[in-house]
Order: structure tokens, then C-alpha cells, then sequence
């Protein structure tokens, strides 16, 4: 079932299945959110904070999930404003997975600075995260993250992958991924890449007679595509990709057969 979420706490129900679009466009100020996921739950929450120019908003969010209970958080940035966001996931209850995939597309003076605080508490808890995002001219993105694997969170699995490209001199990508492991039994890693576009790739794709802006376009359009694969629900993974500028609609199309 398809829910809006509301300012303070929001509960799903034991064994219910539910999908939030939560579009934040145009708000300002500061905004509060708290998910109590119940046994064998299921929530798929996409957050979009597509920022204009000028546009500033600070959101705090909260997760708490029960036994055997999951959550999809898509967090959507395209933006040429400012966004500062908490987020603390509490995998409470054995059996809890989280799996986190950002998309950053960030122009202009957008800043996104985000401080995510993952914590495995129950048995057999699974986190995983990855994060995608292009950086343009003087945009800046931080992702702070912190994975916490507590003690006798016996099973639990914790991994973050981070993908930037950067397009322009003044444009800035920063992650900064923390552990703390009280566990033996527990699986745990991270990787990052922050660059620019592959130089192989686009001299295979000029060789090939395609001119260089549009070759950047192709490269840069596959790098979200890849993000958007993520999104098993083909409605809401069209409504997704027509918010990003840079993702070729002829690729997408391409992509979705």
C-alpha cells in the first residue's frame, strides 16, 4: 500500500507491506520523521529533495525495526540547494535489514551534507548502502556515515560502496565511513571511488564517432542508470529518472527492456 508520512512518528503495522514517496520539494525549515517498522514489515521509502536555488531544509529521521522487518530507503537529491540530513537506522530486532541507495545530482551551490548513523542491535541484521552522485560546478556533497555493530549482534552484515564523479574544478565529494565492531561474529566493509569520468571510456566511445559532450552525457547517464536498477517497482522508477537531468531518456527506455 501506497502511505504519506506525516511529521513525528509514523508506525507500519506487523506483517504490512507499504511503499512513501516523500517529496520534500519546496518545504523549508526544519522537519522531523520517525518510522516504527513492525514484525516482518516491510517499508520502501523514497525521500526527493529536489532544491532550487536559495531553497534550504534540514531534515531528521528516524527508523526502528523490529524482528525481521525491512526497509528500501531511496534518498533522491537533484539540487541546486541546501540540504542538511540526519538519519539514524536502528536494526532492533533479529533478522532487521536495511539497505540504503542515495543519488546525488548536485548543481550550482547545492550542498548535501548528510549524517547516517547505522546501529546493528538484533542477530542476523543485514545494512547495506550505496551511494551514486554527480558533482557540478561549485556543489558540494558530504556523506558521513557510521555503522555501529553492537555486542552479541551475532550473524549481523554491514557493507557501503560510494561512487562519485566530479565535473568541474570547484565541485567537492567527500565520505567519510566509520565502524565501531564490539562483534567477532559479524561481517563488515566499505569502498569508495571520487574522480572524474574514465578516460578509456570516453576515448572508446569518440573512437566509436560520438561527439565529447555527448559522450560525457552517455557516461554520466549510465552511472544513475546503474543506481536506478535498484528500484523494482517500474512506476515509481520511471517517476525517478524524469527528476535527474542528466539521465538519458533514450537509455533509460533502453535499460527497462
Amino acid at each position: 500500500m501506497k502511505l504519506e508520512s506525516v511529521d513525528g512518528l509514523n508506525t507500519v503495522a506487523d506483517g504490512v507491506s507499504a511503499i512513501i514517496f516523500d517529496d520534500l520539494s519546496g518545504k523549508k525549515g526544519l522537519l522531523t520523521t520517525q518510522f516504527n517498522i513492525g514484525k516482518n514489515a516491510q517499508l520502501t521509502y523514497f525521500r526527493l529533495g529536489a532544491l532550487k536555488e536559495n531553497d534550504a531544509i534540514q531534515h531528521e529521521l528516524e527508523f526502528v525495526l523490529n524482528r525481521d522487518a525491512r526497509l528500501k530507503f531511496y534518498d533522491l537529491h537533484p539540487s541546486q540547494g541546501e540540504f542538511l540530513a540526519k538519519s539514524r537506522v536502528l536494526l532492533e530486532g533479529d533478522g532487521a535489514s536495511f539497505d540504503y541507495f542515495g543519488i546525488d545530482e548536485l548543481l550550482g551551490h547545492a550542498n548535501n551534507n548528510h549524517d547516517l548513523l547505522i546501529c546493528h542491535k538484533g542477530k542476523a541484521t543485514e545494512s547495506r548502502q550505496e551511494v551514486r552522485g554527480v558533482y557540478s560546478d561549485n556543489a558540494s556533497g558530504n556523506l558521513r556515515s557510521k555503522v555501529i555493530l553492537e555486542r552479541f549482534a551475532k550473524g549481523a552484515k554491514a557493507h557501503q560502496i560510494y561512487h562519485a564523479i566530479i565535473t568541474d574544478d570547484d565541485a567537492m565529494a567527500k565520505v567519510e565511513p566509520q565502524m565501531e565492531v564490539y562483534e567477532d561474529d559479524v561481517q563488515a566493509s566499505h569502498g569508495a571511488s571520487i574522480g572524474r569520468l574514465d578516460d578509456n571510456a570516453l576515448f572508446y566511445l569518440r573512437s566509436r564517432g560520438i561527439a565529447l559532450e555527448e559522450a560525457k552525457n552517455m557516461l554520466l547517464s549510465a552511472h544513475f542508470l546503474a543506481a536506478l536498477k535498484n528500484i523494482e517497482n517500474a512506476s515509481l522508477r520511471n517517476t525517478v529518472s524524469s527528476h535527474f537531468s542528466s539521465i538519458n531518456q533514450d537509455q533509460f527506455n533502453e535499460s527497462q527492456i
